[in-house]
C-alpha cells in the first residue's frame, strides 16, 4: 500500500550524506569556552574520527540571554575564527 501510495503522491528526497555522519555535542559541559570546544573538534581529527556536525549547546550565547542568538564575547572571543 505504501509503495503504491508514495508512487502516486511522491517520495521524499534522500537526506544529504553529511547528515549520516558523526554528530558531536558539548553535552552541556561545565567548562564551556572556545578552547574546550576547539579541543573536542581537534581531538576527533587527531584520532582520525570523521566529524560531520558539531552542535553547540545554548551556552555559546551570553549567560541568561539564550534567546538573542548573540555569541558571548567573554567565552567565545573569535566565533568567526
Amino acid at each position: 500500500v505504501l509503495t503504491r501510495y508514495t508512487a502516486l503522491t511522491g517520495r521524499p528526497a534522500l537526506p544529504p550524506a553529511w547528515s549520516f555522519g558523526l554528530w558531536l555535542t558539548t553535552s552541556f559541559t561545565t567548562s564551556y569556552d572556545e578552547e574546550t570546544v576547539t579541543s573536542f573538534v581537534e581531538g576527533m581529527a587527531e584520532r582520525g574520527i570523521p566529524l560531520s556536525v558539531f552542535h553547540f549547546d545554548c551556552f555559546w550565547m551570553r549567560e541568561y540571554q539564550w534567546c538573542d542568538f548573540q555569541w558571548d564575547p567573554d567565552v567565545f572571543p573569535d566565533p568567526d575564527g
